[in-house]
């Protein structure tokens, strides 16, 4: 009897690593995708999928896509752009530019 219940011990603590390994694969497998769809489409436009082009915005670099007249801002640009006194002219002037 006793090996039967090491038995099932042992069963369902495989099971449970191959649950956890599964689910750790799965994750990674996630993040490999995410990268390749970043690198695929770095420097493109999110909405016509045309080539960006970096351009120095009163010491903000904004991304423009000339196709389509998109600006588009990276992570933690548009904080630093609402954070600063002059925010109201900044965004008059981009909107100005266009």
């Amino acid at each position: 009897m006793k090996n039967a219940w090491d038995d099932m011990k042992k069963a369902k603590e495989e099971q449970y690593f191959k649950e956890k390994e599964r689910e750790l694969i799965e994750k990674e497998k996630e993040v490999i995708e995410k990268e390749k769809l970043k690198a695929h489409y770095a420097g493109h436009c999110p909405n016509c999928g045309e080539k960006l082009v970096e351009e120095d915005f009163h010491g903000v670099i904004i991304n423009r896509c000339h196709s389509c007249k998109g600006m588009w801002l990276d992570d933690g640009e548009l904080d630093v752009i609402t954070h600063e006194e002059e925010a109201k002219d900044w965004l008059q002037k981009l909107w100005q530019s266009r």
